[in-house]
């Protein structure tokens, strides 16, 4: 026997043992038997917004209280038909103007001029809907995998699954079923903690197939696409030290810089000795306003002393990127480590292309003894506790965000030398799955700072200096979403909500429909 859509009231009517069905499948066979036609369904809520206990109706019902739910109804939703309502038994006691709600969601009874906890009975109409406006998203909340147990249906924002009248589904989500709409999902309360993609129409029995945590969920809401922001191509990236090999003070630089001595950001007029051409092809002017250009064109490349390549020591004033092909390259970038002072990739930075005998140089000390946290951009690293690659750490780093050291056999705050290494890396770090550039001033001036994949509090007490300052982005990886408050929460930049321009916590892939 297969049963086709419809009701079915009596599962003796259809020669099906009363309570005696143990399981069930879906086939993609055509009915045997068909069912009552499915023309009404009504489900009635306890509380507002959808909260409390709930109650399915596919029929009139002369009196709620034959089942317990007479004068408890806050909210409720029309899923099929036209719906008259009543606040008395055998459908008497109409409300003013006796409206006939049609398929909508209708969240507070008292929005649309009935008594709250006054409904007793309730039955379709044959009248044309008076009120009605549309069920447009909608996902159902198991308490375990396989969608078992108790479910929860939620049809709008929900801010707070531990809210005071409707706490069970807090953190007690196992699988669940999305029937319309695209849905965002999220760790924290308020819509915080965004797990990943938005959740198109499906079955999910394990919630490890669309990303989100087991039991872990407190949140979620449809998900409205927007379009992405696109800033302007990178056609090249330069990063200029103020001592040879790469050392001292930095500056990253993007596409062209028409004037070191710029007011908000001048520490560099003058002062360039190495560079780093990460990409594009570059040339460099003693003037600003690319004024008495270097006869020489730099290809991507290392660039240990800027005198070797026809440009006078501490003499630049102004570079730019172009189309012509280069004139010479510079020693390859075979790898590349950037270490952070605090954990998580806080405070000061350096960035590391060769082997570093020793952070402790006259030129360039300030990361002897203080590397907490490390991003590997590119090769295997092999690190030391002391200079010239004595006391070696038992681990071989590869590409990857370590956001704490001692996590991965690194003693923290220890670190005097590091070099590249031939050996395979012997310990598993996160990918780096998005890296930002904030820059202080516009035009990518001023200090700058790193993110990697996310960064939930720009006024942690470690790292405070770019709170509410960020006047300029680059985006190296990824589309990334930015939000005005802390805990990624709050609005983003333009939008009612967010924008796509950045993102606080990263996506699955640069091709993936950032959710608002």
């Amino acid at each position: 026997m297969v049963l086709g859509p419809g009701l079915y009231p009596d599962v003796n009517a259809v020669k099906l043992l009363n309570d005696n069905i143990r399981s069930m499948i879906a086939v993609d066979e055509p009915p045997t038997v068909p069912g009552i036609p499915l023309n009404n369904h009504v489900i009635l809520f306890e509380h507002a917004n959808f909260h409390g206990d709930h109650l399915h109706l596919f029929a009139e019902d002369q009196d709620l209280g034959d089942i317990d739910f007479d004068n408890r109804i806050s909210s409720f939703v029309v899923e099929l038909g036209a719906w008259s309502f009543y606040s008395d038994t055998m459908f008497d006691g109409s409300y003013p103007q006796k409206p006939v709600f049609g398929p909508g969601i209708y969240p507070w009874v008292q929005d649309v001029s009935i008594g709250d906890n006054s409904i007793s009975s309730l039955r379709p109409s044959i009248l044309g809907p008076t009120i009605s406006n549309a069920v447009d998203n909608e996902v159902m909340l198991f308490q375990y995998a396989g969608l078992y147990g108790p479910h929860k249906h939620v049809f709008a924002p929900e801010p707070n699954l531990n809210a005071d009248d409707d706490d069970y589904f807090n953190d007690n989500v196992g699988s669940l079923v999305v029937l319309r709409g695209n849905w965002s999902f999220y760790s924290d309360w308020n819509f915080a903690a965004l797990y990943g993609a938005p959740v198109p129409p499906g079955v999910y029995r394990d919630l490890g197939a669309i990303g989100v945590a087991y039991y872990d969920m407190s949140s979620l809401r449809p998900a409205v696409p927007e379009t992405t922001a696109a800033g302007a191509d990178i056609l090249g990236h330069v990063i200029l030290f103020q001592e040879p090999n790469l050392h001292g003070p930095h500056k990253h630089v993007f596409n062209q810089e028409d004037n070191l001595n710029a007011d908000e950001d001048d520490s560099f007029n003058d002062e360039v000795s190495s560079l780093a051409v990460l990409s594009g092809n570059w040339q460099f002017f003693r003037n600003s306003g690319f004024d008495d250009d270097y006869p020489e064109i730099l290809g991507p490349g290392l660039y240990s002393r800027v005198q070797d390549f026809s440009i006078r020591d501490n003499d630049m004033s102004s570079l730019r990127a172009v189309p012509d092909e280069a004139t010479v390259s510079g020693d390859p970038i075979n790898a590349h480590v950037i270490l952070f002072e605090n954990a998580s990739f806080h405070g000061a930075h350096k960035h590391v292309f060769n082997a570093e005998t020793n952070l402790n140089a006259d030129d360039d000390n300030s990361f002897n003894d203080i590397t907490s946290s490390i991003v590997v951009v590119k090769g295997n690293w092999a690190t030391y506790g002391d200079w010239h690659f004595d006391r070696q750490y038992p681990s071989i780093i590869g590409p990857g965000v370590y956001s704490w050291v001692e996590d991965f056999q690194i003693t923290d705050n220890d670190m005097t030398s590091l070099q590249a290494s031939d050996a395979s890396a012997n310990v598993s770090a996160p990918p780096v799955l998005g890296h930002i550039m904030l820059f202080e001033h516009s035009r990518f001036r001023g200090a700058h700072k790193h993110v990697f994949n996310e960064e939930k509090n720009l006024n942690a007490d470690d790292d405070d200096s770019f709170n509410d300052v960020t006047s300029s982005i680059a985006v190296l990886q990824n589309e990334w979403l930015t939000y005005r408050d802390a805990g990624c929460n709050g609005p983003t930049m333009s939008s009612w909500e967010k924008v796509y321009f950045l993102q606080c916590r990263m996506l699955a892939s640069p091709t993936t429909t950032c959710p608002r």
